[in-house]
């Protein structure tokens, strides 16, 4: 093989991404080439489908399993089928013992955040049902894991800085942070993307990369 063909595999361009933005790639390229790792354990909190628009699927591919939680019981017998080494919880994130799941008719839209569901319906989008679900706190799912994390991949529809700031950083200390920071209305930066970056910035972490969709932070 050539050197630019050495190159573009580390890099992973002839790779198959089943992220938005080519996250999975960037993720797994930092844990592989910078972090020395063969093997993937990682949370992934809002995962949606087993596959499609997965930052974590890549790395299942390749040795990694992990817990995926996801408020949307559908998805539990497509994981039990199509990764079956995971661990899938049919929760939401939160310090409650149950929240509203709000799920529209463009089924890539659900939140338990009231302000993102009035956002949604301002933009157009059509309601389909409002059901109850039961929720777990994120540490608790973290202690799930019962053994170093290397990833956590944070996608819940406006409530990501909820979620990150009640992690235990003393305890956990994953490599890299993968958090949805885009504004659905403008398609730029969320209001509270700044507050993210200082967050992460002030518990050791620092920008690895930013696809527009997602930020990506690793551990200094």
């Amino acid at each position: 093989m050539n050197k630019k063909n050495i190159m573009r595999n580390i890099l992973g361009f002839n790779n198959i991404s089943y992220s938005q933005r080519g996250e999975d790639i960037i993720i797994y390229n930092y844990l592989k080439y910078n972090c020395k790792l063969d093997s993937f354990f990682y949370i992934d909190i809002g995962c949606f489908d087993p596959i499609k628009y997965s930052n974590t699927y890549y790395l299942y591919k390749r040795n990694g399993k992990g817990i995926c939680i996801d408020p949307q019981k559908k998805f539990a017998k497509k994981f039990k089928k199509k990764r079956p080494k995971d661990l899938f919880i049919n929760k939401s994130i939160s310090n409650k013992k149950q929240e509203t799941l709000y799920l529209f008719k463009h089924n890539i839209i659900t939140t338990t955040s009231e302000d993102e569901k009035n956002i949604y319906k301002k933009l157009g989008y059509k309601l389909k049902k409002v059901e109850p679900v039961n929720s777990i706190d994120i540490n608790s799912i973290l202690a799930m894991a019962n053994q170093k994390i290397d990833f956590i991949n944070i996608d819940c529809e406006g409530n990501e800085f909820e979620i990150l700031k009640d992690i235990n950083f003393d305890k956990y200390k994953p490599l890299i942070i993968c958090i949805e920071t885009i504004d659905p209305i403008t398609s730029n930066k969320s209001k509270i993307y700044n507050k993210i970056v200082k967050f992460m910035r002030k518990n050791n972490y620092e920008i690895l990369a930013d696809t527009i969709v997602n930020t990506i932070f690793i551990k200094k």
